[in-house]
């Protein structure tokens, strides 16, 4: 494991949801990870509840986009769920995602149980 890797950053490169999938067991085993940009990879709810589950085990990611990558609610949900332990987390970033009322509701609760999360973009 390379533990000199601080950020990963795959914006546009359409990785679909075994791509995210991936990523997602890659930023679990490596905790040295503090940034994660997939923006624009079409990661779809499956890949949002993947990475999801990846901040409730590395809780050292500080900054995380997933903008625009075509999850709706479910996604959202499950991503409003691990906020509420990644308590390093501070710059979230899911605009141009279909989370919904759900979802906005989800992370709005979210937000009351980590208040370490400063810069949040809903679009």
């Amino acid at each position: 494991m390379n533990r000199n890797v601080h950020k990963v950053g795959l914006r546009y490169n359409d990785l679909g949801v075994e791509g995210a999938v991936a990523i997602a067991d890659a930023i679990q085993g490596n905790w040295s990870i503090k940034a994660v940009d997939l923006r624009r990879n079409d990661i779809k709810d499956a890949g949002a509840l993947a990475i999801a589950e990846a901040l409730t085990i590395n809780l050292n990611i500080v900054d995380l986009d997933l903008s625009s990558n075509g999850f709706g609610s479910q996604g959202g949900v499950a991503l409003a769920e691990a906020f509420k332990t990644a308590t390093k987390l501070e710059t979230v970033d899911i605009y141009g995602n279909e989370i919904g009322d759900v979802g906005a509701k989800a992370i709005a609760e979210a937000l009351a149980m980590n208040q370490n999360i400063k810069n949040l973009n809903l679009g």
